[in-house]
């Protein structure tokens, strides 16, 4: 029973994660053009560029943001950590987008923890991807910490490491693993996922071997700056990176492997290429967006003003 609560509970955070597409049968480049895809919109700018899809999707989100009146949500507040993440990979300011600061809802800890630790991930994320300022930001990085498993590692419920639960807390945490307590903590995890790869390379979820748990994993390693080759997660010869090609579709990637195509699967798989394309290129991670021309100019500016403060005196909170 607990297992099954288990499931329930990760296909659900997934689920609101990934929304539904508009039309089941939309390209992965219509999807990125419509609130509601960001993830495709961000695997497609962090890799190639997201083209006129970018300014489509600021087009769409606009509009929805004008007919809500800039509250996406009063209770999933990873509506606005997918937003900020999608804007920031496009080079928009999530501060300043259609007359909102989308990043302020972010700062509302108490709020965004209620979804637990997804919530706390991803708002961690989608603040850092920027280097917005949030006044939750230690909170977040303690909230999570404080839910790792004693053993190593992070599941959503019981005492069993989920890898994709697991992988998106190290990708969070990646930014902050000079700092010794964070460093054990994902030691502990690699660990954890180490023990949990399959044969083929990839990872399982509740029985079965999925794309998005190996995708994930991916994920996480390029953030944390670890190679998909290193021998801690090579099995029988095999990568994550392998495992992952087995489930390509043709024109994407299924859930299982030999299953039909799925959207979730796909937006996915596309980030974790991204991400690998990224690494191999020398790039910086696929959620560091400092690297897109926007944030790295404001990004040089906000260090340059806040040396200045430094020296003249003056409070660093009033650089921001």
């Amino acid at each position: 029973m607990n297992r099954l609560r288990s499931a329930l509970a990760l296909l659900v955070m997934l689920a609101l994660l990934c929304p539904v597409a508009h039309a089941a049968d939309d390209t992965f480049s219509e999807n990125a053009s419509h609130y509601g895809g960001e993830w495709a919109l961000i695997a497609l700018a962090r890799a190639d560029g997201a083209g006129d899809a970018a300014q489509a999707y600021a087009a769409d989100l606009a509009a929805q943001l004008e007919s809500c009146g800039g509250v996406l949500s009063t209770r999933r507040y990873t509506e606005y950590s997918r937003v900020v993440l999608a804007l920031t990979a496009i080079g928009r300011d999530a501060r300043r987008f259609a007359g909102f600061d989308l990043t302020a809802p972010l700062a509302d800890y108490g709020a965004v923890v209620q979804q637990g630790l997804n919530g706390a991930i991803y708002a961690l994320l989608a603040v850092d991807s920027g280097q917005y300022a949030c006044a939750a930001r230690e909170d977040y990085i303690r909230f999570l910490l404080s839910r790792a498993l004693p053993s190593g590692g992070f599941c959503l419920t019981g005492q069993s490491p989920d890898p994709d639960v697991t992988a998106m807390a190290l990708s969070a945490l990646a930014p902050y693993q000079s700092r010794v307590e964070v460093a054990a903590c994902v030691q502990a995890a690699l660990l954890q996922l180490s023990a949990l790869q399959e044969p083929s390379g990839g990872f399982s979820s509740f029985g079965a071997e999925t794309c998005e748990s190996t995708a994930q994993v991916i994920l996480a390693l390029c953030s944390l700056g670890i190679s998909p080759d290193d021998a801690r997660f090579v099995q029988n010869g095999h990568t994550a990176a392998d495992a992952l090609a087995a489930f390509a579709t043709g024109s994407g990637y299924a859930h299982i492997l030999g299953g039909a195509q799925n959207r979730m699967a796909s937006e996915q798989a596309a980030l974790a290429n991204a991400a690998l394309s990224r690494a191999a290129a020398g790039q910086c991670a696929l959620y560091d967006m400092t690297d897109v021309p926007s944030f790295r100019d404001a990004a040089i500016l906000r260090a340059t003003r806040a040396l200045i403060f430094k020296r003249l005196g003056i409070p660093h909170g009033l650089a921001a």
